[in-house]
C-alpha cells in the first residue's frame, strides 16, 4: 500500500486500516521513490475500508478501485489457501521461515525515526500571559477622558475654542504623558501609592531638551506650576498632597507651556504653546518610554513562556507565601509593593548595579493601567499574571546563571555536590547573552529557596534535571511560526 501526496516533509503520513479499527500506522519513505510513502501490512481477507491522514487532512487513494463512503477507501482482500499453494509449489516451512516474511499480522506501531518533529505554533492566548491587558486605543480614550475631568485645565484655558484644540492635541498624544508617568511615579512614591514629588518633577523636566533656560523659564517657575497644581483639587484616597498623580502631569505642563511661550508673547495662542512645548522640549524624552515594547520583544515568546509553566506550581506557591500582608479577613490577597521588594531583596539581590529604585520602577511597569486610579487600588495590589511579568522584568535585569549549565559533562560535577552548590560555582562564571527564559528558570529558583520550604524546592530541582534530561536526549523539532501573537 502507498501514497505519493504533496505535502510538507516533515509532517508524517498514516494509513487508518478498518482491520485496526481505523488506528494510525506509520507510512515510512520509500528510499527508491522520493515523496511516495509506504507500508507493508498483513491484513485479513475480505473487504478492508482504509483512509490516509497527515496533520489535520484525511484523504483517500487516487489509483486503486474504491468505495467512498465518508472519505473512508473500500478494497477486496482475496483469499487464499495457504495448505494448498504449499502442497503444490513443495514449499517448505522452516525454523526461519516466520522470521524471515516481511511482514506480520498485528506489527507493533512504528515511530518516526531520523526525521523531524514538528512543532505546534506557539500561541499567545494558550500562554501564561493571555490574562494581561496591555493598553490599546480604546482604553488610552477612556482614561484620557476620565483624567481631563479631573484637570483644572478648563480654568486655565477659557476660550472654548481653545480649550477644545488642546484637548484634541492632548487626547492624540496622551500615550506619552501616560507612560512617562507610569515609569516616574515609581521612582519615589508616596509611601505605597505611586506619585511624582518635587525632586522627581525636576528629573523629568532636566531631561527635557532645553526647556528650563533660566530665561522663558526658570526653577522658581517649576516650583510655582507644582503648587498651582496642587492647589484646589478634590480630595481623592490616593491623591497625596504635595505630590502629582496621573491626570496632573497633563496639567503641570500645559501651565509651563503658558507661563514658557503665551506669557512671554513667542507665540500668540495658549494651544501654540502647548504645541510647541510638546514637540520641542518633551516628545524626544517622552517617547523613550514604552512598557509595552518590551513585552513584545523579550517576555512574550514561546520559550519564556514554556520557563513560566514548567515552574508555575513553584511560582505559585512564592505568589501565595508573599501575599496578603495588608489584606483584611476574608478579603482576596494580593501581593503588594512592600511584599515585592523584601521578596526580590531577600537573597541579597540588591548591589551597585541593580538598587532599591528599579524594584519600584519594575513592579509598576508590571501593572496594568487602571481607569479610576484616584479611588481605587487595583493599580498597586499585583495579581499573579501581574507578578509573572515582574518577574521576567526583574530576571531580564539581573546577571544570574543558568540553573543547568548544558555544557557541563560528566567529569566537571563534584560527588556529594547539591543542587544549590552547583549552582553557586556559577554565579562566579560570565553568560553573556545568556536567554531571558534561563533567567527567569534561576530567579523563580532563587525566590523559592528564600521563602519556600525544603521539600518544596526539592520538587523544582527534580522537575529542573528532569527537563534537561529529557531536552538533552530529544530529537530536536523543526521550528515554527507563532501565532496570534498581540
Amino acid at each position: 500500500m502507498s501514497s505519493n501526496i504533496p505535502h510538507d516533509p516533515d509532517e508524517p503520513i498514516y494509513v487508518h486500516l478498518s482491520c485496526d479499527d481505523f488506528t494510525e500506522d506509520l507510512m515510512l519513505p520509500d528510499p527508491d521513490k522520493l515523496g511516495t510513502y509506504s507500508s507493508l501490512r498483513m491484513v485479513p481477507p475480505g473487504d478492508l475500508q482504509f483512509y490516509f491522514s497527515f496533520g489535520c487532512k484525511t484523504l483517500v487513494a487516487d489509483d486503486q478501485p474504491k468505495k467512498i463512503i465518508s472519505e473512508i477507501e473500500n478494497m477486496t482482500v482475496p483469499k487464499t489457501n495457504i495448505l494448498k499453494n504449499i502442497i503444490q509449489k513443495n514449499t517448505i516451512i522452516t525454523k526461519t521461515y516466520l522470521t524471515n516474511m516481511m511482514w506480520v499480522p498485528r506489527p507493533p506501531p512504528k515511530f518516526l525515526t531520523a526525521r523531524k518533529r514538528l512543532k505546534t505554533p506557539w500561541d499567545f492566548f494558550k500562554s501564561v500571559f493571555r490574562t494581561y491587558k496591555p493598553d490599546d486605543k480604546q482604553t488610552l480614550n477612556s482614561w484620557f477622558e476620565f483624567d481631563w475631568e479631573n484637570t483644572k485645565i478648563h480654568k486655565i484655558i477659557k476660550v472654548g475654542s481653545d480649550l477644545k484644540l488642546v484637548k484634541d492635541f492632548l487626547k492624540e498624544n496622551y500615550s506619552y504623558f501616560r507612560e512617562t508617568y507610569k515609569y516616574y511615579s515609581a521612582v519615589a512614591p508616596a509611601g505605597l501609592i505611586f506619585s511624582i514629588g518635587t525632586n522627581t518633577l525636576s528629573d523629568i523636566v532636566s531631561n527635557c531638551h532645553s526647556l528650563v533656560d533660566n530665561d522663558t523659564l526658570k526653577l522658581s517657575d517649576l516650583d510655582l506650576e507644582f503648587v498651582a497644581t496642587n492647589a484646589g483639587v478634590v480630595k481623592h484616597k490616593f491623591n497625596p498632597e504635595r505630590q502629582i498623580c496621573r491626570h496632573e502631569l497633563m496639567e503641570i505642563f500645559v501651565r509651563i507651556a503658558l507661563t514658557k511661550y503665551y506669557k512671554t508673547k513667542i507665540v500668540e495662542t495658549m494651544p501654540d504653546a502647548v504645541y510647541k512645548i510638546f514637540h520641542e522640549n518633551l516628545k524626544d524624552f517622552f517617547s523613550q518610554f514604552d512598557c509595552h515594547k518590551w513585552r513584545k520583544e523579550r517576555l512574550w515568546n514561546e520559550e519564556c513562556d514554556l520557563a513560566f509553566k514548567r515552574n508555575m506550581i513553584t511560582l505559585e506557591k512564592v505568589y501565595k507565601q508573599n501575599s496578603g500582608r495588608y489584606a483584611l479577613p476574608g478579603a482576596t490577597r494580593y501581593m503588594s509593593l512592600d511584599e515585592f521588594f523584601d521578596l526580590i531583596t531577600g537573597w541579597g539581590v540588591v548591589n551597585e548595579n541593580f538598587g532599591q529604585r528599579e524594584i519600584s520602577i519594575l513592579f509598576n511597569l508590571s501593572m496594568m493601567t487602571q481607569k479610576n486610579e484616584l479611588d481605587f487600588d487595583k493599580h498597586f495590589n499585583m495579581i499573579l499574571v501581574e507578578f509573572i511579568e515582574a518577574t521576567g522584568r526583574v530576571a531580564d535585569k539581573l546577571n544570574i546563571p543558568p540553573l543547568i549549565d548544558e555544557e557541563e559533562t560528566e567529569d566537571d560535577k563534584v560527588p556529594d555536590e547539591t543542587f544549590y552548590e552547583n549552582l553557586e560555582k556559577r554565579f562566579k562564571k560570565s553568560y553573556h547573552d545568556l536567554g531571558l527564559d534561563y533567567k527567569i528558570e534561576t530567579l523563580i529558583y532563587l525566590m523559592a529557596k528564600f521563602c519556600l520550604k525544603k521539600p518544596d524546592i526539592e520538587i523544582m530541582e527534580k522537575s529542573v534535571q528532569k527537563y534537561y534530561e529529557e531536552k538533552r536526549t530529544a530529537p530536536k523539532a523543526k521550528k515554527s511560526t507563532s501565532i496570534n501573537k498581540k
